[in-house]
């Protein structure tokens, strides 16, 4: 019995070992975008190539091999063939609200999006068949490859999506006036008032204000003549309303 307790005590003083964890090796995906080879992944040093975010790059047409490693672990090397003649192959449709991308049959195409002039290697979408771009009230551009296997995509064709037009706010409503001490007071009111910044008035086409009014108030002198007023929302874009009108009698004691 005691020699069973000594050789128990021998073994938990020596410890138990298990077998030790191998290095890890990178987790990565990598492409060819016409010249440019990207590699995506984190925890990742891909020497010769500059780090982004989020993706490591480096401008190349010729064929290319490169080794991609874990900071405290493995390394693998890949190679890419060499960047494609070959432009993406499509047609682009306008739309009053797009612009739509009709592709080959059965061929796979990528968007990115672009800026200042270059391809910015993050995936937008990709699509078969036809494609769909939507307007913004301000043109951007994209880059458009087609997929010619898993790691290898044309040269880019960059599209420019026109603004759509943008929005026309609803009119004021209600406009009236009253008269005091000699001075007209205009009144309005309106429906949405918070996608405005503020109101144009005219009288007899004649702009009163030198930015938008704030408010649903105008004073000013009273007229002598018959005056046609005019109140028009404007919004963001600064776009105009239709006009919510009134046409004023200086001998009225009415509206």
């Amino acid at each position: 019995m005691s020699f069973v307790l000594l050789l128990l005590l021998f073994l938990l003083s020596c410890g138990v070992k298990g077998d030790p964890k191998p290095p890890p090796e990178p987790s990565f995906t990598f492409r060819r975008i016409g010249s440019l080879v990207v590699v995506y992944g984190k925890e990742l040093e891909v020497p010769g190539f500059q780090k982004l975010n989020g993706y490591w790059v480096k401008e190349s047409p010729s064929p290319l091999c490169f080794t991609v490693r874990h900071p405290w672990g493995r390394k693998k090397t890949v190679c890419v063939d060499a960047a494609p003649k070959a432009r993406p192959e499509l047609k682009v449709k306008e739309l009053p609200d797009a612009l739509l991308l009709i592709g080959k049959d059965g061929v796979l195409y990528r968007v990115y999006p672009v800026k200042n002039g270059r391809l910015v290697p993050k995936e937008l979408f990709s699509f078969k068949g036809t494609g769909r771009l939507e307007k913004r009230y301000k043109p951007y551009r994209v880059a458009v490859t087609q997929v010619i296997s898993d790691h290898l995509e044309t040269a880019p064709r960059l599209l420019e999506v026109p603004a759509k037009p943008p929005p026309v706010p609803p009119p004021p409503r209600g406009l009236g006036y009253l008269e005091k001490d000699g001075r007209l007071y205009l009144y309005w009111f309106h429906e949405k008032p918070e996608q405005l910044v503020g109101f144009n008035l005219y009288a007899d086409g004649r702009k009163l204000n030198s930015s938008p009014v704030r408010g649903f108030t105008y004073s000013l002198k009273k007229p002598k003549k018959r005056t046609v007023f005019e109140v028009r929302a404007v919004n963001a874009f600064l776009v105009e309303s239709p006009p919510a009108r009134l046409t004023y009698e200086p001998d009225a004691l009415t509206p």
